[in-house]
């Protein structure tokens, strides 16, 4: 291939592509540089040609690719970097960069050859569909969020519950372990709301599901809005009855607590809740709504019986 014919290949192609001498003595210069390096770096030829190895340092911010330059040049193999590179005006790119050395009859190496790709725009690409990934994974978490929690109160919601009771009921069949569940009601809410209206009916229900979750949070504990004014939690951490009822009743004084006059509440002045439980080994013929049921039939004993208090049947 002559001279003219391999001067004309590489100018044909859109890499940038740049020929450096090697010498012990002098370190090496520039010997060529094709148009498409001359474009990508906005420098003519001119300004190129003959310039020292050490010119290379101006191309980067990137102190590795002297040393880049000098392990290839020492172990006689190419360097591949994905690196940002400068043009002689301070504008900054992108590229895919490999540098390698080429030897002499003697296995020496004679000279340089570093071959420039400019990948701005299939980085920009990359950054792109990254932003997209990340966005989309951020509409998922919240799309799961819809589909698993109340939006009002924050909770879990009861399509949740129903398959993580679900679940949990096998697992504590199946390892004979104690299972509790607590129903609670508001007090006299519909009257609260025909009172009050809406918007406060709305404060008391996150209210008091934010005390329910502050004693209901550890794992194993799944707090949910079962309809309405009604929420329910599942606990496997609580195995035993007297102390479970004990951290209901707890639950029932914070709420009360709260002081939220209900001028409309036969049962106190303020805001209270009636709650009913289950704790118990659920056998292998246990069904789910026979474990709801009991707790909810606890529940309307504790509103039968006056409201504003815990029953365990």
């Amino acid at each position: 291939m002559n001279k003219e014919l391999f001067s004309n290949a590489l100018d044909s192609t859109d890499e940038g592509v740049l020929i450096a001498s090697v010498s012990p003595c002098c370190g090496g210069q520039i010997v060529y540089v094709n148009r498409a390096f001359e474009r990508m770096f906005e420098c003519s030829s001119s300004k190129l040609l003959g310039k020292g190895l050490t010119y290379l340092r101006r191309l980067s911010k990137d102190k590795g690719i002297s040393d880049a330059v000098r392990r290839s040049i020492r172990l006689g193999k190419s360097e591949h970097h994905m690196v940002e590179l400068m043009t002689r005006r301070g504008k900054s790119f992108c590229s895919r960069l490999c540098i390698s050395p080429i030897c002499d009859s003697g296995s020496c190496v004679s000279h340089l050859i570093l071959v420039s790709h400019d990948v701005s725009e299939l980085q920009a690409y990359r950054r792109q569909v990254e932003k997209q990934n990340q966005f989309l994974a951020e509409q998922n978490i919240e799309l799961e969020a819809l589909a698993t929690h109340d939006p009002l109160t924050g909770v879990y919601n009861r399509r949740y519950f129903d398959a993580e009771f679900k679940r949990a009921l096998a697992v504590h069949q199946r390892q004979q372990m104690p299972l509790s569940l607590a129903f609670f009601d508001v007090d006299y809410f519909k009257d609260y709301n025909d009172y009050y209206g809406h918007a406060a009916g709305d404060r008391v229900l996150v209210s008091v599901a934010a005390i329910i979750q502050s004693h209901f949070c550890r794992a194993g504990d799944v707090v949910a809005r079962y309809g309405g004014e009604e929420f329910v939690v599942l606990s496997s951490a609580e195995g035993d009855k007297t102390e479970f009822h004990s951290h209901i009743e707890r639950v029932r004084k914070d709420v009360e607590a709260l002081s939220m006059c209900h001028m409309k509440s036969q049962a106190a002045p303020v805001v209270t809740i009636s709650a009913g439980i289950y704790c118990d080994v659920p056998n292998g013929s246990s069904e789910l709504g026979a474990i709801v049921e009991a707790a909810d039939r606890n529940m309307y004993h504790a509103k039968a019986g006056g409201r504003n208090q815990v029953s365990c049947g």
